[in-house]
């Protein structure tokens, strides 16, 4: 299995989630909005609104931190005969390999629609709310859209 994109980083989540909306902002992004685990006072989530054919847009960025911190957890356990951390030891570095991730990938987005090779709502339509909990994808994945999932006949 090749190794997960910025595993190692020592990178602060903080400086990441920063650089991300240096990055949205630079694309045109409006209302950045970040939302904050209270408990940890940590971020857990960015939100954004962009302009597609003159209407603003409400998009969410992808960000499960728990799921990094369970990935990390289990490459951790295959490669040591003696654990000596527990799941919960990875949470920060789960943080930290989550933003540094996601700041890597929209970037990247925002590269390709900088030269034009795809229209913004093409790229970006999956993260685009449909209220303040669900974005189109997760409607789509929990079924309210199926046609938008055709069978293939090819």
């Amino acid at each position: 299995m090749a190794k997960l994109k910025n595993y190692s980083t020592t990178v602060p989540a903080m400086v990441s989630v920063g650089q991300i909306q240096q990055i949205l902002l630079s694309f045109g992004a409006k209302n950045i909005m970040l939302k904050a685990d209270e408990k940890r006072k940590s971020v857990i989530g960015i939100s954004f609104t962009y302009e597609v054919q003159g209407k603003t847009i409400p998009f969410k960025l992808p960000a499960d931190i728990e799921k990094v911190q369970q990935y990390l957890y289990r490459e951790y356990m295959s490669h040591t005969k003696r654990p000596r951390k527990t799941e919960s030891d990875f949470y920060e570095e789960a943080e930290r390999v989550t933003w540094r991730i996601n700041k890597d990938w929209i970037h990247s987005y925002v590269s390709v629609l900088g030269t034009e090779q795809v229209p913004p709502l093409a790229l970006l339509m999956g993260l685009m709310m449909l209220d303040s909990k669900t974005t189109l994808y997760q409607a789509v994945e929990q079924g309210k859209f199926p046609k938008l999932l055709p069978a293939f006949k090819g």
